[in-house]
């Protein structure tokens, strides 16, 4: 059913006459049992009061599967920086890029990552805050980020201007669990 990509399950069980649950087993059934939901599950003061948190870093696990990812592939950062730094102030720019950049490095063992130091990675993105502005939606995910000057990875330009240059340099990254002080 490439119709309902982006769409709710309430929109599809109304279009088709059905109720959410038996259009939730219709769809199931027509995917073969093979189905990426998105759920949404959290409300925005919560998610306040965790980013508040001195020791709440942000990630993203957002994947390229199918035609209609959750829109935090191309806009989880962009989105961060934008509505909790740049208009809520709940952060200063420089605690969110830290909860962006080395505590995620430090907590999941990346090595000479997340911090601008000699001898570390130059992964870089580079963006004028007062330009920044996530555009992906669940209708559209797939809108690249408005403020986005440069994407350097690994020391090469991977993004420039809204273009990405064809380079990859970029390399899947072993999580190294933290070994239990003594």
């Amino acid at each position: 059913r490439p119709d309902a990509a982006g769409r709710s399950l309430a929109e599809l069980a109304a279009a088709d006459g059905l109720d959410p649950g038996e259009a939730c087993l219709r769809l199931f059934e027509a995917a073969g049992g093979q189905a990426t939901v998105l759920l949404r599950n959290m409300e925005e003061s919560d998610l306040r009061d965790i980013i508040r948190s001195p020791h709440c870093l942000v990630a993203s696990d957002g994947l390229p599967a199918g035609p209609s990812p959750h829109p935090r592939l191309y806009g989880n950062f962009p989105r961060f920086l934008e509505k909790f730094v740049l208009e809520e102030k709940i952060l200063t720019l420089e605690e969110a890029i830290r909860k962006i950049t080395s505590m995620p490095a430090r907590r999941f063992g990346l090595g000479r990552r997340g911090l601008l130091e000699p001898e570390y990675h130059a992964d870089l993105v580079i963006f004028d805050p007062a330009g920044l502005k996530d555009r992906s939606t669940f209708q559209n995910p797939r809108q690249h980020p408005e403020g986005l000057s440069h994407v350097i990875a690994g020391g090469e330009i991977v993004a420039e201007t809204g273009r990405t240059t064809g380079r990859r340099p970029g390399r899947f990254l072993k999580y190294e669990r933290p070994r239990p002080k003594d």
